[in-house]
């Protein structure tokens, strides 16, 4: 309700077109949560994106998935000691 009424005093309810927020049950749940209130009031379709630190998780998987060849339980990890050397 709270983000509805301040799209409403700032006169952006017709203008809203993403909705960014983390993926928890409050936010995204099927039944109550804050991604279908707001559903119910706009009368249009909204892109819903997952919040900033969740596209990351997602980015670093891709990196350790495809980045790193071998599985290994060191410290001291190739891929990471290339990127630690200091420019010269």
């Amino acid at each position: 309700m709270a983000v509805w009424n301040i799209l409403k005093d700032w006169g952006l309810e017709s203008k809203a077109k993403i909705l960014c927020s983390a993926t928890n049950s409050s936010n995204t749940g099927r039944i109550n949560s804050a991604v279908i209130f707001l559903k119910q009031y706009v009368d249009r379709e909204m892109e819903y994106f997952p919040s900033r630190h969740q596209v990351y998780e997602k980015v670093l998987r891709s990196v350790f998935k495809h980045g790193l060849l071998q599985v290994t339980i060191s410290p001291d990890v190739v891929f990471f000691r290339k990127h630690q050397r200091k420019p010269e």
